[in-house]
């Protein structure tokens, strides 16, 4: 159900929107700041992810284009889903995949699929996988920092 909004969960859509506004270094609206946000947090409370993780992997996938495309893989989006492994499956057209809800929402289910083995999907077991996990983390760790550093100037 749909219901007013507690204070906390527009607290949390505030910090990942400050998150987004950070690490994107303001690139994007403030309407589609406040929308990622949202979705990531509500996606990311509901399948007991860390949203931190989520908007890091959209950084590494995507930097927060919404509207991109690798033609060459078949990835569409924030998170770059694949439409073949993932869209298909779910009855999805591929320009489905550019809606930020739908991708926000299957990009969780991928991360929550895979657990600790994301990094091999789509990039095997070799150096691709090792690198993207290392872009990944360090992302998280500049995210974490950014956290951090806000709690010390409050």
């Amino acid at each position: 159900s749909i219901t007013r909004s507690s204070d906390s969960s527009v607290k949390e859509v505030l910090h990942l929107a400050n998150m987004i506004r950070f690490i994107t270094e303001n690139q994007l609206s403030e309407a589609k700041t406040l929308r990622y946000a949202g979705l990531i947090s509500h996606v990311s409370q509901k399948n007991g992810l860390n949203p931190l993780e989520i908007i890091a992997i959209i950084v590494a996938e995507s930097n927060f284009k919404e509207t991109s495309i690798n033609k060459e893989t078949g990835d569409y989006g924030l998170g770059q889903i694949n439409w073949e492994h993932w869209g298909k499956d779910f009855g999805l057209m591929p320009h489905e995949l550019l809606d930020p809800s739908i991708n926000i929402f299957l990009t969780c289910h991928i991360y929550e699929f895979f657990g600790k083995d994301f990094g091999k999907y789509h990039r095997g077991n070799g150096i691709q996988c090792k690198a993207y996990l290392v872009n990944v983390k360090s992302i998280l760790s500049t995210l974490n920092a950014f956290t951090e550093l806000n709690k010390q100037n409050i």
